[in-house]
C-alpha cells in the first residue's frame, strides 16, 4: 500500500517537472519569437510554436497565462499575440492540407469545416482573455 507520505512526494514530484517542461518550451518559444522579430519577420508563431503551446494547454497551462508569458517576454500586445495564434493555426492547417492532399485524401476548406471553426474559435477565445 502507497502511503499518504509517498504519493505526495511523487506529485510534488510531478509537479515539479512539469513546472520545468511549462518553463523549458516558453523559453524556446519565446526565443524563436525573438530571433524572428530581430529579422523583422511579419509572422511570430509557427506551426511548431503553436503546437508546443498547445500541448502546454492540453497539460493545463491556461491559453491566458502563456499569452500573457509572452506578451511580457516580448513586449508585445495581447492583440498581437492573438493574431499570432490565428496565423499560425491557420499556416498550419494549410499545411496539414498538403499532406491530406498526398495521401489521396479531400480536406474540406477551413471555413467549410465547423470542427475547424470551432477549434480556431477556441484559440482565439483562449487568447483574447
Amino acid at each position: 500500500m502507497l502511503t499518504p507520505e509517498f504519493i505526495a512526494m511523487i506529485s510534488e514530484g510531478a509537479e515539479d517537472i512539469a513546472s520545468e517542461l511549462h518553463g523549458d518550451i516558453m523559453r524556446r518559444v519565446i526565443e524563436r519569437i525573438m530571433i524572428r522579430l530581430g529579422r523583422g519577420d511579419d509572422y511570430l508563431l509557427t506551426p511548431i510554436d503553436k503546437w508546443q503551446l498547445e500541448v502546454l494547454g492540453d497539460t493545463g497551462f491556461l491559453m491566458e497565462s502563456i499569452g500573457r508569458d509572452i506578451a511580457k517576454a516580448t513586449k508585445l500586445q495581447m492583440k498581437e499575440i492573438k493574431e499570432a495564434f490565428e496565423y499560425a493555426g491557420i499556416k498550419s492547417l494549410e499545411y496539414d492540407d498538403v499532406i491530406y492532399r498526398a495521401a489521396g485524401m479531400s480536406p474540406s476548406p477551413l471555413m467549410e469545416s465547423p470542427h475547424l471553426i470551432r477549434l480556431l474559435e477556441r484559440g482565439y477565445n483562449a487568447t483574447e482573455h
